[in-house]
């Protein structure tokens, strides 16, 4: 039985990476009807793909999401397809590392721009919409938005600025019956974790990046990409209608050690 009403719908930026591809596996064995996004064309056709051979309904958009013409068109997109929208995931993120010293506007602006402007204005682009049916929006931040890392002051501030981000917008719109919630993965095990560490480390230092990433998780493992997306998938879902404005780790005791 799933947690979602029938005939619910939900929107997932930064579809095609490990963890939007395993949301939107979760959302087809609910029965949810899922408008996909992602700039990467041939990872968003695999996955639409994917969930298609599950049983799924799904609408794949390439494009921007930092392109405010993109963001209307992809809500107007879903609502002309599907009719309604009862959950929006903003999963697209990217991680830009860099010394106090070296980071440069251009890529703190773009960073910021990915991870925390974009998922505002594609709020406010389907707000309507999710007052329409009560719905949710699950905001993707990270442990790091919890806890600092050295040169991570552009990734660490701007996954930061999600969890205030969350807390505000879940005070704004619980009136409406919009409830607004965050997800705080550790170390997962997808490509991002990795081209942090080739880019710290140089290549050939994964098994001592692999060491580090594992230490420190009172878990002793690299978190899946399915662990975090059981947990943005029930946040979404009917099963946690009493929860707003919560900032939910999902990183092995990270943030508790």
């Amino acid at each position: 039985m799933s947690r979602f009403e029938e005939g619910a719908s939900a929107l997932v930026t930064g579809a095609a990476g490990g963890i939007g591809r395993a949301i939107a596996r979760r959302l087809a064995a609910e029965n949810v009807s899922m408008t996909l996004t992602d700039v990467d064309p041939e990872g968003l056709l695999d996955v639409a793909r994917e969930v298609t051979h599950l049983g799924g309904k799904v609408v794949a958009e390439v494009g921007d999401i930092t392109d405010a013409a993109f963001r209307a068109r992809l809500v107007e997109r879903s609502i002309q397809e599907f009719g309604r929208l009862d959950a929006l995931i903003n999963n697209a993120g990217i991680m830009v590392s860099g010394t106090p010293d070296s980071i440069t506007e251009e890529a703190w602006d773009r960073i910021y721009g990915i991870n925390a402007r974009a998922p505002f204005f594609l709020v406010q682009e389907a707000l309507p919409h999710l007052i329409a049916t009560k719905g949710a929006i699950v905001n993707q931040s990270s442990v790091l938005g919890l806890v600092g890392m050295v040169s991570g002051a552009s990734y660490v501030s701007s996954k930061a600025a999600v969890v205030g981000l969350t807390w505000a917008l879940a005070a704004d719109l619980a009136p409406h019956g919009v409830r607004v919630n965050a997800v705080c993965p550790g170390t997962i095990d997808t490509p991002m974790p990795w081209t942090y560490a080739e880019a710290a480390l140089g290549p050939g230092h994964e098994k001592e990046a692999e060491e580090v990433f594992v230490a420190r998780q009172l878990i002793k493992r690299m978190g899946t990409p399915d662990e975090v997306a059981a947990v943005v998938v029930f946040l979404a879902s009917s099963d946690a209608s009493f929860m707003t404005g919560a900032a939910v780790p999902v990183d092995g005791g990270w943030s508790a050690s």
